[in-house]
């Protein structure tokens, strides 16, 4: 196998795990450090990734190195990876719950705290109807509120007491 065919394998691969475990392009670079350009470019086979690339993702997925580089698609099922990724976010220190489509608004919410223009403390329901709008989701405001909580409980996030505590305000530190 010639040097661009073992790229687009990768790139099969990746993409075939990707779907499998139905996670995005933004929380496998998230959990792994690594561009999410160059995820999706990896996903696609366009970008020649690095040994230390190939170790992370299969590390994500919970395969072999060797099975990414592989003709045949003898990957777990997608309960399997799932499980192997929820154990991967844990063993890096990300915050997940025991449902993996849980994940998703730890993501979202931590994303937009991050990229947030504003510095002034939020409330829980004013961050749900920015992502909602944003992402085309319908996440509640308890949904939300979990996640900030379990963010401010590690210290990412301060919670500040607005006089009513089931409406606290939130700021990243």
């Amino acid at each position: 196998m010639h040097k661009r065919g073992i790229i687009q394998k990768v790139g099969d691969n990746l993409f075939y795990l990707k779907k499998s475990a139905n996670v995005s392009f933004e929380k496998i670079a998230l959990a792994t450090d690594i561009s999410l350009s160059h995820v999706r470019n990896a996903c696609s086979g366009e970008a020649n990734i690095t040994i230390a690339y190939l170790e992370k993702f299969a590390a994500f997925f919970g395969v072999a190195e060797a099975d990414l580089v592989s003709e045949t698609k003898n990957f777990p099922s997608k309960e399997s990876l799932q499980k192997n990724i929820q154990k991967y976010l844990l063993d890096k220190g990300f915050s997940t719950t025991f449902n993996f489509k849980e994940l998703g608004p730890t993501i979202l919410v931590e994303n937009y705290l991050l990229n947030s223009s504003a510095k002034q403390p939020v409330y829980a329901f004013q961050i749900k109807e920015a992502i909602n709008i944003q992402h085309q989701t319908k996440y509640k405001t308890n949904d939300i509120s979990r996640v900030l909580n379990n963010l401010s409980e590690q210290g990412m996030l301060t919670k500040t007491d607005t006089g009513n505590p089931k409406k606290p305000k939130y700021h990243l530190n």
